[in-house]
């Protein structure tokens, strides 16, 4: 196997700041994507080549521009360039990104900050993805490691993955650096009831409730603690409940049918 299928790296006007190189690698992958998509290999391969060569020249001569991102991109490219090879190694297709990993991709998109790609982040989240919204989440944190709204949809994140034990150690310092955070102490009390703890849920999720006494999260967080509890409280399990629905909860027919017994 040769690299033949590699094209000579396409001539582009030198471009003259950080956001101009990065733009033209941008489209760059767009482009290859679009080639790659229509199983076009060589072209794709000689595209991802030279928005790699782009973005290795960006980050040589801006360190300090967007490095996360930078990074980001550099690896995407090498993959998409070494799923190709192994197509002509092993004589198999190139393996495609799925939509959700495409989504991640494109969070970064020129001049993005980490709020957007949080977005991203949040929209995987909604579509039942805790993997794929991860990675876009782990983006915007190193773009900007104290951005509250990413780390509390990462600790979001870790607790729809059932990994509860980092979800706790997320929320507990993001309690502790923002203690007016109402999020941050639902997060923490959802890390509590998947870890068995149900009297730190509850303390948890009684503060959340005294910062932000119209959160429908807290509320609902509350019915199910109520009923996890031995013995269970149903009552004021219903209360919660109701209190939740009230302030805009989606019903949940699970919990309706708990709350029957």
């Amino acid at each position: 196997m040769s690299f033949a299928v590699l094209l000579p790296v396409h001539a582009v006007e030198e471009p003259t700041t950080a956001g101009e190189r990065f733009n033209i690698a941008y489209q760059t992958l767009i482009k290859a994507d679009e080639f790659r998509d229509k199983a076009d290999w060589s072209k794709a391969a000689a595209l991802y080549q030279d928005a790699l060569q782009t973005y290795q020249s960006l980050g040589r001569k801006y360190p300090d521009w967007q490095p996360g991102v930078v990074r980001f991109r550099i690896s995407y490219c090498t993959n998409q360039i070494a799923a190709i090879v192994r197509r002509f190694e092993e004589g198999q297709q190139a393996p495609a990104l799925s939509s959700a990993a495409a989504e991640v991709a494109a969070a970064t998109e020129p001049l993005l900050n980490s709020d957007d790609i949080a977005s991203t982040g949040r929209s995987l989240l909604l579509k039942g993805d805790p993997e794929n919204a991860r990675v876009a989440l782990l983006q915007a944190l190193q773009r900007d490691p104290d951005n509250e709204r990413v780390r509390t949809l990462l600790a979001v994140a870790q607790c729809q993955a059932g990994k509860y034990d980092d979800a706790a150690l997320i929320a507990e310092q993001l309690v502790v650096d923002s203690p007016s955070n109402s999020m941050a102490h639902v997060m923490l009390s959802t890390a509590r009831m998947g870890l068995g703890q149900i009297a730190e849920a509850k303390a948890a999720i009684r503060r959340a409730i005294e910062l932000d006494p119209r959160s429908a999260a807290a509320h609902f967080n509350l019915a199910q603690i109520l009923m996890m509890q031995d013995p269970p409280d149903v009552a004021s399990a219903g209360k919660a409940y109701q209190a939740a629905l009230q302030l805009g909860a989606t019903p949940d027919p699970a919990m309706e049918k708990k709350l029957e017994h």
